[in-house]
C-alpha cells in the first residue's frame, strides 16, 4: 500500500485518485471485501475496474457509500479506468434489454 507519512510520523493511505483497481489495491482490499463494503457483486466490480461497465446510478450511489467517497470522485476514477485500460466503458445492465 502506497503510504504517505502525516505529521505525526505515522504512515497513512495516499488520497491521490487513481482507477478505481488502483484505489482498491492501495487499501489492500480484495474484489470480495469490496463487494462486501458496497453491495456490488465481484463481477460487476471487475468490470467496473477494468473500464468495460459504467456505473448505472444506483452503482455508483452504492460506491460512493462504501467507498466514502463523493460521486465526483468516484466517476473521476471510473473515467481514469476506462483511460487506463483503453476499452470503451458500457452502461448500466448488459442483459440486453436496451
Amino acid at each position: 500500500m502506497e503510504a504517505k507519512p502525516s505529521p505525526d510520523g505515522h504512515a497513512r493511505p495516499s488520497t491521490e485518485l487513481s482507477d478505481l483497481l488502483t484505489y482498491r489495491y492501495r487499501r489492500n482490499l480484495t474484489l470480495v471485501q469490496l463487494s462486501e463494503l458496497t453491495g456490488l457483486s465481484p463481477s460487476t466490480l471487475h468490470r467496473l475496474e477494468r473500464g468495460i461497465l459504467k456505473p448505472s446510478p444506483r452503482s455508483l450511489v452504492k460506491l460512493m457509500d462504501g467507498l466514502g467517497l463523493s460521486a465526483d470522485k468516484v466517476e473521476h476514477m471510473i473515467r481514469l479506468s476506462a483511460a487506463k485500460y483503453g476499452k470503451p466503458a458500457r452502461s448500466g445492465r448488459t442483459h440486453g434489454l436496451r
